[in-house]
């Protein structure tokens, strides 16, 4: 058996720089996720002008929008802010109640997907990304009403993220929690929009490979991403708890009396680690609502209204109280 050949000096410097730089590119990215995480937190907290200035201080060099250059080291995270900004828009909106709301939201996923695409740090997360954004972009105009483009995008996000699932839910490096979270978040999430889509548009989601027929191995990603507290397990809880009491009335389904008690037990978890937030508070109300118990549907919406700085949602609870 012949020796291996020792590494030379040049070799052996080569290896401590490079760890050097990953130790280096690991911290930096603690320190943009830990700035994403208190701009979440500040959506969830109902303080929805300071979650827009931590998110548009990642995309933007000034008040004039003048788009920050890629970094010199570490991941081109812009997209990544981007995509943040714009879920804010959409939970601003559905708090507000407001429709042009929505548009801003929109203008955002589109603003995202263009930075991904055009990013030179082509990495796994960067790429996953632009998928997100159609799916996103997808359930914005089904909320719109904008049916076949929701369609088209949706469809588009499935064969996007169908062919990068495998890669995603193994990768492994310094980032791996986040993007195997983002991963299990985002296919569970478009495993249920897509089922619920006209038959004429999931037939064709179906031709390039959709199978919505397992819900519940979609909530099991959900639930995976939800219990991993990762940096999207608050919009998990939202989307579970939204599947459990809105979104299965339009399928003709109820949810069991175990699923209403686990939907209770996420909504009771999310206001304890966001105390009045308001998208959880009205995610309650809807609990109430569904348990028949108008009383505590109205006591829920109205400290929603209270608590969230919204004209249009205290209009909304005046209307509800009348």
């Amino acid at each position: 058996m012949m020796d291996q050949p020792s590494p030379t000096a040049e070799g052996l410097e080569k290896r401590r720089s490079q760890a050097s730089e990953d130790v280096s590119d690991a911290k930096l990215w603690a320190a943009e996720l830990d700035k994403l995480r208190r701009g979440t937190a500040c959506v969830f907290l109902n303080k929805f002008e300071e979650a827009e200035k931590i998110f548009r201080s990642g995309i933007f060099a000034n008040s004039e929008y003048d788009m920050l250059p890629v970094p010199a080291r570490g991941h081109d995270l812009r997209p990544a802010y981007a995509f943040q900004w714009a879920l804010a828009s959409l939970l601003d909106g559905l708090a507000s109640f407001a429709n042009d709301q929505l548009d801003d939201c929109l203008s955002r996923v589109w603003l995202t997907e263009k930075l991904a695409a055009e990013s030179p740090d082509q990495w796994v997360g960067q790429r996953f990304l632009r998928g997100m954004c159609y799916m996103f972009g997808g359930i914005v105009q089904i909320l719109q009403q904008s049916f076949v483009k929701a369609g088209v995008n949706l469809t588009r996000s499935w064969t996007w993220i169908k062919s990068m699932e495998k890669e995603v839910l193994e990768y492994e490096g310094y980032e791996a929690d986040v993007v195997k979270s983002l991963g299990s978040f985002v296919i569970g999430t478009l495993n249920l929009v897509v089922s619920m889509l006209p038959g004429s548009i999931v037939t064709v989601a179906e031709l390039v490979g959709f199978d919505g027929t397992n819900k519940a191995a979609s909530i099991g990603l959900l639930e995976k991403c939800y219990e991993g507290g990762g940096l999207l397990a608050p919009y998990a809880a939202l989307v579970i708890s939204a599947y459990h009491l809105q979104m299965r009335s339009f399928m003709g389904e109820s949810p069991t009396n175990e699923e209403l008690e686990e939907v209770r037990a996420i909504l009771d978890e999310g206001l304890k680690n966001f105390p009045n937030s308001c998208v959880y508070l009205i995610e309650l109300a809807e609990y109430h609502a569904v348990r028949r118990n108008p009383e505590g549907a109205l006591r829920t919406i109205d400290l929603a209204g209270r608590s969230c700085d919204r004209p249009a949602l205290a209009l909304v609870v005046n209307m509800k109280k009348a």
